[in-house]
Parts: C-alpha cells; sequence; structure tokens
C-alpha cells in the first residue's frame, strides 16, 4: 500500500480526522498492511503491459463498472460534488461505485496470487 507509507511520512492522518485516527492508532493500523504490489512484481510476471492494478486485474480478467472513470475522473468528480452537492449527487455515487472496485479488483488479483501458491 504505496499511499499508505507515504501517509505515514507526513505525520499520520489529519488532526481533523475523530479522535480514533490519532497517529498511535494510525501507525498500528499500518503496521498491518502489506504491499501487495511490491510483494507481487517481485514474484510474479503478469500477463499484462505493466504492473499497474488496472492493467493486471484486466489482464486477468477483472472489469470495473465504470469503464470511463479514473482516478484523475474520481477526483475530478468528487471536486464537483464538493462544490455543489445537489447538483452533482449522482458523482458521490460514482466515486464510490469507482472505489469500491479498486477494492473488488485488489482483492481479484491477490486471489488469483493466491491460486499460484
Amino acid at each position: 500500500m504505496r499511499h499508505g507509507r507515504a501517509w505515514g511520512r507526513r505525520g499520520g492522518p489529519s488532526p481533523s480526522l475523530p479522535r480514533r485516527w490519532r497517529a498511535d492508532r494510525a501507525a498500528a493500523l499500518l503496521g498491518r498492511l502489506t504491499d501487495l504490489h511490491r510483494l507481487a512484481t517481485r514474484a510474479v510476471a503478469f500477463p499484462a503491459p505493466g504492473t499497474g492494478l488496472k492493467r493486471v486485474a484486466k489482464a486477468l480478467g477483472f472489469s470495473w463498472r465504470l469503464p470511463g472513470v479514473d482516478a484523475l475522473e474520481a477526483i475530478v468528480l468528487f471536486l464537483e460534488y464538493a462544490a455543489d452537492r445537489a447538483r452533482h449527487a449522482d458523482a458521490l455515487t460514482r466515486i464510490l461505485t469507482y472505489n469500491e472496485d479498486d477494492c473488488r479488483a485488489t482483492a481479484f488479483v491477490k486471489d488469483w496470487l493466491a491460486a499460484l501458491a
């Protein structure tokens, strides 16, 4: 989880988050996570032109429900939603679907890797 390491380097979560997410708890959580990308790319040659989640999961047969949405589009959707929630109410649903699919894709790749063992 590359994002988690960067988050930890910045000193943990934002002080605006609830108390239950103080740095000590965040550090404990981050200490239990595994960087699946690092482990997998050292051990496996994926049938994909690259090692990113989108390319690998797609090559293995996973498909996203919103094929036109990527990370940049999700950011744009969030900014639109934050600026005018009523006008862009559907943006939140699209963001959640995109993020859920990324989680599902990660599990899909993990399951594929586990089947190799």
